[in-house]
This record gives C-alpha cells, sequence and structure tokens, in this order.
C-alpha cells in the first residue's frame, strides 16, 4: 500500500520541481528576479507550498508560452515566497471579505470554480458565525488526528488550508466540498450542511484524498477511456465520466478507512461507533458499485491499475476487521 507517512517527496512535488528548474532557465535572462531554485530544493526535501502557489505557477507557464511578460514578475516573485514552514499545520479561513479581502474573494472563488460548481454557489461565512465554524472544523481535524491515524497521515501530509463557504443551491443541486489542482493542498467545505461531527470528518477525508490522487498520479491519466463516455457513479446523481467514476472509487477507498479506523478505536464512543458502523457499509457498497463499473469499462494506465488494487486491497483490509466487531 502507498504509504504517506515517509519523508519522501510525492510524484507532484517532483514533478513541481522539475518544472521550476525549467522555468528557471527561461527567466535566468531577467536577473532582478528572485530564484526559483529554492522552492524547487524545498519540493525535493518533501516541503509544501502555500495554495496559492499552484494558481501562480500555472499562470506563468501560460504567460511564458504565449511570450506574454507583463505578469512575470509578479507571479515570479509570488512563486519565490512560496514555500510553507515545516510543521505549519493546516491553517482554517473563512470565505469572506474579513479574511479575504473582495479581491481576495475573487481570487478564491476562481481557483475553486468549474462547471459543476459556480461563483454563486461559494457563499460567504457570516461574521458572527465565524468562531463557530472555526471550531467545528478544529474539532473535525481533531477527530481524525486522534482517532483515525493512518487517515491522518494522509490528510495532514496533503492539506495545508480548508477554507469553509456558506454554500448556495443551484437548481436541485448543491455541493458537499470540492478540492482543485489550481489550489492544490486546499479544501473548501459547505458548512451550511448539517453533519454530525463524524461525517463533518468524513467530508475533509473526501476532499483530502481528491488532491491525494492528484498528487500520486499528476503525469498520469489513470483512465484512457473518452470523457464522453459515461456512466453511473456511487456519489453523484448525475453520470460521469470514468475518470470522474475513478476518482469516487478512489476516495470511498479513502472514506471507508477513516470510517473503519474509527469504529475499531477503542476509544470511540458507542454512539460514534454506532454511526461509524453504519456509515462504513454504505461507503463499503459505494465502493464496490464503482469498482465494478470499472472493472466492466475502464481501460487503466498502469498506475491507474496500481492505485485502483490499492484501494480495493484498503476495502478489503479494513471490512475483514470491521466484521470482527459486529
Amino acid at each position: 500500500m502507498f504509504d504517506l507517512a515517509s519523508e519522501k517527496p510525492l510524484p507532484i512535488e517532483l514533478r513541481m520541481a522539475e518544472s521550476l528548474r525549467e522555468l528557471q532557465s527561461a527567466i535566468d535572462i531577467d536577473d532582478t528576479l528572485p530564484s526559483l531554485l529554492p522552492v524547487a530544493e524545498h519540493l525535493e526535501n518533501a516541503g509544501a507550498l502555500q495554495p496559492e502557489a499552484y494558481s501562480a505557477y500555472f499562470a506563468l507557464v501560460r504567460s511564458i508560452q504565449a511570450e506574454d511578460m507583463d505578469d512575470v514578475p509578479q507571479l515570479v516573485e509570488a512563486l519565490a515566497a512560496s514555500r510553507r514552514p515545516e510543521n505549519a499545520g493546516i491553517s482554517i479561513r473563512m470565505l469572506n471579505a474579513n479574511q479575504f479581502g473582495r479581491p481576495g474573494l475573487k481570487v478564491v472563488r476562481d481557483h475553486f470554480a468549474s462547471p459543476s460548481l459556480t461563483f454563486t454557489q461559494m457563499g460567504e461565512i457570516p461574521t458572527r458565525a465565524e468562531r463557530r465554524m472555526t471550531q467545528r472544523l478544529i474539532d473535525a481535524l481533531a477527530l481524525i488526528n486522534t482517532m483515525a491515524p493512518k487517515a491522518w497521515a494522509d490528510v495532514s501530509r496533503i492539506t495545508t488550508e480548508i477554507i469553509a463557504s456558506y454554500g448556495r443551491t443551484r437548481g436541485f443541486m448543491t455541493f458537499d466540498g470540492c478540492s482543485s489542482l489550481e489550489r492544490y493542498g486546499s479544501i473548501l467545505v459547505n458548512m451550511r450542511r448539517r453533519r454530525t461531527p463524524l461525517v463533518l470528518a468524513e467530508t475533509l477525508v473526501h476532499e483530502s484524498a481528491h488532491s491525494l490522487l492528484f498528487a500520486l498520479s499528476c503525469n498520469d491519466h489513470r483512465v484512457l477511456n473518452p470523457p464522453t463516455e459515461l456512466h453511473k457513479s456511487p456519489l453523484r446523481i448525475d453520470p460521469r465520466p470514468l475518470d470522474g467514476i475513478y476518482h469516487a472509487v478512489f476516495v470511498l477507498a479513502r472514506m471507508h478507512g477513516f470510517l473503519a479506523e474509527v469504529a475499531l478505536n477503542p476509544k470511540t464512543t458507542t454512539a460514534m461507533r454506532t454511526e461509524a458502523l453504519k456509515v462504513v457499509e454504505e461507503r463499503r457498497k459505494n465502493f464496490a458499485d464503482g469498482h465494478a463499473v470499472l472493472a466492466e469499462h475502464a481501460k487503466l494506465t498502469e498506475i491507474g491499475k496500481e492505485l485502483l488494487d490499492d484501494a480495493y486491497q484498503r476495502v478489503e483490509t479494513a471490512t475483514h476487521a470491521v466484521n470482527q466487531i459486529r
């Protein structure tokens, strides 16, 4: 199984470091700009970057490719200052003007926006609710840390920031949480949804797992089927491309593992264990449904198959352990 407890850099960190070295060659003609090499070395030593760094990186690549150098100094300076201190922890922030300012709000929304998540769906957290929302998220992280150390190894290795939002519906659709490669390491979570402490913690595990999949397979498509080929998804009501189903199956394995850890932990309260045992069985069924779709229809790359096999083994091992206490 893939072990994130080690201090080895992740594939996304190595690929980013390699690319930064290439970009340094492109900007060396201007000796007034700061060097990106210390950032590359930081990544090669498994260091983390501020979540805004990834958007700056993509913008810098686009500017250089287009030979549009106007924004290059600002982007290089942002990247050069993006190293995150070791043991910085996970920042908890509220999506509102108090914490981001009006221009910053637009930037954050732009990082997370997609065809399935619009700007207007990402509502602001009222000032009066900031303290309560912050405490709920602190408690959710503490639950993962104390009750599910294996899940915490993944979450704490990948996640640098959690941003709370009051989600708004679009028709009959709402959102639970969101992660984005444009703001890698960050989780946007809809705090308007009513959840138990366990399910809120599971939501963070879920979104962190999406970023983990980016990190482990950044140079690989995983699924070779065309995006126009749609199938029933275990986590969405709308049909999804097979790569979307692959994402769902991958994160379901992590969600299932988290719930199994909580159920098996002797310190878990009776009420939470009962809830965990109920939800873990739902996640097992979701995983099995999605895995069956992939087994029948997906054309996987070597890395895609390796990660899917790892997910399957995780669910099998955790299911066997949970069945011993039912």
